[in-house]
């Protein structure tokens, strides 16, 4: 399930609050959580919004998609500036749900 542009950019525009914007490939970016189990194949547009938003959170970490996965699982990391990964998880998820 992969986002359509006017979903973009309200990704982008929820994003842009933090500074930052999924300036990556969506298809990539897309597969990168699938094949890290960041995301499902039941999973909600809202869902993987989300989760899009927590792999641009986590764009520094050494493999972006695996950090993004742990924090679905575990809910235990922060990133470099010591944010939970629940901050940007929530503005993706609310993106899609205006």
């Amino acid at each position: 399930m992969i986002l359509n542009n006017a979903e973009i950019v309200k990704l982008n525009n929820s994003l842009a609050q933090f500074n930052d914007s999924l300036n990556m490939d969506i298809d990539v970016a897309y597969q990168k959580l699938k094949w890290s189990s960041g995301i499902k194949d039941t999973d909600t547009k809202q869902t993987v919004a989300g989760m899009l938003a927590v792999l641009v959170q986590f764009k520094n970490a050494p493999e972006p998609a695996i950090a993004a996965a742990q924090w679905r699982i575990t809910q235990d990391i922060v990133d470099e500036q010591n944010r939970p990964g629940n901050l940007y998880y929530d503005i993706g998820y609310a993106a899609l749900n205006e």
